[in-house]
């Protein structure tokens, strides 16, 4: 402890770092006597929570203290000392703040748009509990189906295809249903195609190299095959033999390509296909062909609108991959390169009926929103399509390099967001603790809990914190403020700041690193007083 005379006539003490100051008469209360201080609350080390002790009553200052520094006009030994008549000060006026300009709320959350589609995603990517309620939207379906449960159905209509348009694809002859599911041992929302017809025609394990290739396969553009089982947990409709099961990644708020711009006649497009998304479109299409046929794999002409799905942001998906060579092996005598050739021409006919609705290229010609340009590149596809997935990028090396700078600049935006959010947990447990302690009065059934030893500075310490005002005692809400104080707090900065009563009868001195020692030491308190509660 250590006793020092301050510029203003009053005494100032120094106990592990922290500053009190009070007056010089006799009658003054002395910080460190046994009779005045509050107890300590030992530790299981037996050291004491506390830095300094405060005062149940406040300290009797004769003339009130100069704020931020300010140096009294009157010295120690002048006897013509004005008396000090208290007047209701402006709500802690002495808590002036110099940490900059103002900083709104918008500096430091992530922008309402990205906000609301970020919980929207987590509200359907969330996992769902087993329980007696998981099925109660559908109590036709299995409540597991191997170590998956929660069934919802996703695709109530059966079939694919319902377009007369529609190029064929050897997936109109294939009967599956599509559900969303929770993974039991992993814990994540994926997505379960099952097939009802036909039967897989060889064991499981036959497969295996095939399922390995296409689980290989790891593209912004393709939903990846998680795990194939057979599964005879479903009523049985092919008189009890095992049904085939693939898992798929979910991907939330998708539609079909089919449903966006492809609905059956005489229905319009859902979804009006802009030029500049069109080319973001066939650019992600061709990216995804590329890995797939660079490990040797090929769609089958599975390249058709019900198994393409668009996500919020122009996302595309080719979905169910695999499928095609489970159902129907492909016969060792057939070339790869005439399959992957086949992906191609079946990507023409997507983009035309996608287009103009129609192979012709006299309807081609007719589309005259469209530029030149993509008029141009649709005719080529249709008339002369490349050999190879690569010989087609030539092409598209101007949209691509639009493709790259849109998602570069989109991923400045989402950094520029997460930027914002990065402290946002940490502070938030400063705050959560804050107001787990404050003002209990509650705790072991006294209301003076949280004011005396070290509770006291934490609401002082609030006060600094959320109840700033001006000069003029206008309230400040200053975000900055708050953010830049809680930061100094969670790392334990040196500085120190000057906290006041609202009064203005008490001030302390003491340092953030202090405040940090200090709000941990009373949570751990409460949480050791809690624990004893409820386990006596």
């Amino acid at each position: 402890v250590v006793s020092t005379q301050s510029t203003w006539g009053m005494k100032a003490q120094q106990i592990r770092g922290t500053t009190y100051y009070y007056d010089g008469e006799e009658n003054s209360t002395n910080f460190t006597s046994e009779k005045s201080a509050q107890p300590y609350y030992p530790t299981e080390n037996g050291q004491s929570t506390s830095i300094g002790m405060i005062p149940r009553r406040t300290p009797n200052f004769t003339s009130a203290p100069p704020f931020r520094g300010q140096a009294s006009k009157y010295s120690s030994d002048d006897n013509n000392r004005p008396p000090f008549r208290p007047t209701p000060p402006p709500p802690l006026a002495s808590n002036f703040t110099s940490s900059g300009p103002y900083q709104s709320a918008s500096s430091f959350f992530m922008s309402e748009a990205l906000q609301t589609s970020l919980l929207r995603k987590a509200e359907l990517m969330a996992p769902v509990t087993l329980d007696s309620t998981s099925t109660r939207f559908q109590n036709d379906l299995p409540t597991k189906v191997g170590p998956y449960h929660s069934l919802r159905n996703l695709d109530h209509s059966g079939n694919t295809t319902t377009s007369p348009s529609l190029p064929e694809s050897q997936f109109s002859e294939i009967h599956t249903e599509v559900y969303k599911a929770t993974n039991s041992q992993k814990g994540y929302v994926c997505t379960l195609r099952r097939v009802l017809s036909p039967l897989l025609s060889s064991p499981l394990d036959s497969f295996q190299t095939t399922i390995d290739m296409w689980k290989s396969i790891q593209h912004p553009n393709v939903v990846s095959l998680k795990n194939v089982i057979l599964s005879t947990d479903w009523p049985s409709r092919n008189g009890g033999g095992k049904e085939l099961v693939l898992e798929y990644s979910y991907i939330a708020r998708a539609m079909t390509w089919e449903q966006a711009y492809m609905p059956p006649y005489p229905h319009p497009p859902t979804t009006l296909l802009r030029e500049q998304a069109f080319w973001s479109y066939i650019c992600q299409l061709v990216s995804a062909l590329k890995a797939i046929h660079d490990a040797g794999l090929s769609l089958r002409r599975g390249l058709v609108p019900s198994k393409i799905l668009l996500a919020p942001g122009n996302r595309l998906y080719i979905n169910a991959v695999g499928l095609i060579d489970l159902v129907f092996p492909l016969p060792s005598s057939q070339p790869i390169d005439d399959l992957q050739q086949s992906d191609i021409k079946a990507l023409s006919e997507l983009l035309m009926l996608t287009a103009c609705r129609s192979t012709s290229l006299d309807i081609l010609k007719q589309q005259t929103h469209f530029s030149p340009a993509l008029r141009q590149f649709l005719a080529m596809l249709a008339s002369n399509p490349p050999q190879t997935v690569h010989d087609l990028l030539p092409y598209l090396a101007d949209r691509f390099m639009n493709e790259s700078t849109q998602a570069l600049t989109t991923l400045d935006t989402l950094e520029d967001d997460l930027m914002k959010e990065v402290c946002n947990g940490r502070l938030l447990r400063a705050v959560v603790k804050m107001g787990f302690i404050n003002e209990r009065p509650d705790h072991e059934f006294d209301p003076s809990w949280s004011e005396t030893g070290d509770r006291y500075v934490l609401k002082l310490f609030r006060d600094y914190l959320f109840h700033q005002c001006d000069d003029k005692g206008i309230p400040k809400v200053d975000w900055g403020h708050v953010v830049n104080t809680l930061n100094k707090v969670d790392t334990g900065s040196e500085e120190k700041i000057v906290l006041a009563s609202r009064d203005g009868s008490n001030l302390l001195v003491v340092s953030f690193k202090d405040i940090k020692r200090i709000l941990e030491e009373c949570f751990q308190e409460l949480l050791a007083r809690s624990a004893e509660s409820y386990h006596p």
